[in-house]
């Protein structure tokens, strides 16, 4: 009789490796947008007098335009973002680099979005995801059907904060991601900046 010999062999699982173009999502709970959007914070002309003036200019502004953009602007926190936000909507700021109250500041990076002018109710946009990959920053939307919708007309603005982004050219895109297709993209630079103590 022959000896049986058993083998057994180990076979460890690959361990999967983040790469650095990995897409990472921001928090939608710290975002904010100028209508109600699932867990997105409401930037309402009912807070405080700085941010009830930038809205109401900003809100303006796009009525007048109606077209969907998205763009980086810079800011320690949502106050300021917006400020920045009126320097290309009411201030006519080309948005080519990030937007900036303070050009010496290194505040933090937020993206902004107007996804475009419609109803109110039910909300005719909402918001999937907000992302950056690699040198691209991206806006994911959709718009949900409705049988009926109010006849109003109002300005969807979404802001999220990025944070540092290292000096570079970036895109910013805002995806229709019921057609997963661009809608608008805009190529940003992001200069190097000092940031002060």
């Amino acid at each position: 009789m022959l000896p049986v010999v058993l083998a057994v062999i180990c076979v460890a699982a690959p361990v999967p490796k983040v790469r650095p173009n990995d897409p990472v999502q921001l928090d939608l709970a710290s975002a904010y947008s100028t209508a109600k959007m699932g867990r997105m914070k409401l930037a309402s002309t009912d807070q405080d007098k700085v941010v009830h003036e930038c809205l109401k200019e900003i809100q303006a502004a796009a009525s007048r335009s109606g077209l969907s953009s998205a763009f980086l602007v810079a800011g320690e926190d949502f106050t300021s973002a917006l400020l920045a936000t009126t320097k290309v909507y009411g201030g006519g700021l080309r948005a080519d680099e990030v937007v900036r109250n303070d050009p010496k500041k290194g505040d933090d990076i937020w993206v902004c979005a107007f996804l475009g002018n419609d109803s109110t109710q039910p909300p005719s946009f909402v918001v999937r995801r907000i992302e950056v990959e690699g040198q691209v920053v991206r806006v994911v939307f959709a718009k949900p059907r409705s049988l009926f919708n109010s006849c109003n007309f109002f300005p969807y603005f979404v802001w999220a904060k990025i944070g540092q982004l290292p000096p570079g050219k970036y895109r910013v895109e805002l995806v229709d991601g019921d057609h997963d297709e661009v809608v608008t993209a805009r190529k940003i630079t992001v200069k190097s900046v000092e940031k002060s103590p």
